[in-house]
């Protein structure tokens, strides 16, 4: 299942349910109330973010004139990134209002505390110590928690921005030196980008 990504589990999950062979259970909505807390970002974290849109911008731009050129759309590779990114990053900037409802509820309430996660960022920290055994470093200790969302954005310039074209199609693809270039740029502006919030449920 792995070469089929996200999309290629999501649907063997649905396959296992629908034919009774995976059960998901879930808590009771009954008698449930609901309120919308803002969890408030620092000076921080806002400059981190607006850094990271503005590459998004960059990034995309970089992709369709790429994709152009080669003869290959990658756009629908990129939207999903886009809002995978944006998710983990939006749960991730989350945490440590979460982490001091949660407090306040157990300490001062006596509440029993449940918390559930739309991602748990174990992929992006999976492919992080990955790249760090390959390198020959020691796997899982970082000078900081990886970002899930900053793993999302150099996965995908690393597996699908478009390098290869090819003018005979009985033919391999070959790499396009200025659009591996291209690449490269892209994957050190990633680099530089400043900190983002770590995996949430590593945080």
């Amino acid at each position: 299942m792995h070469p089929r990504g996200i999309a290629g589990m999501e649907l063997l999950a649905m396959e296992m349910k629908a034919s009774g062979a995976y059960v998901a259970r879930g808590l009771s909505w009954t008698d449930a109330t609901f309120e919308t807390v803002v969890a408030p970002l620092s000076d921080s974290l806002r400059h981190a973010y607006d850094q990271a849109a503005g590459f998004l911008t960059t990034l995309r731009r970089a992709v369709e004139r790429a994709g152009d050129v080669v003869g290959v759309n990658a756009m629908n590779s990129y939207w999903s990134m886009h809002l995978r990114f944006c998710k983990e990053l939006m749960v991730a900037a989350k945490v440590e209002s979460v982490v001091e409802l949660a407090r306040k509820a157990r300490d001062e309430e006596g509440k029993a505390v449940v918390i559930a996660l739309q991602t748990t960022g174990e992929a992006g920290a999976e492919r992080a110590a990955q790249k760090q055994q390959k390198a020959g470093e020691t796997v899982c200790e970082y000078d900081a928690i990886p970002s899930t969302a900053h793993q999302t954005l150099l996965y995908f310039i690393e597996k699908d921005f478009p390098t290869e074209c090819s003018a005979d199609p009985t033919k391999d693809p070959v790499k396009s030196p200025s659009y591996v270039k291209l690449q490269n740029e892209m994957r050190r502006q990633a680099m530089a980008l400043p900190a983002l919030p770590p995996a949430a449920l590593d945080a």
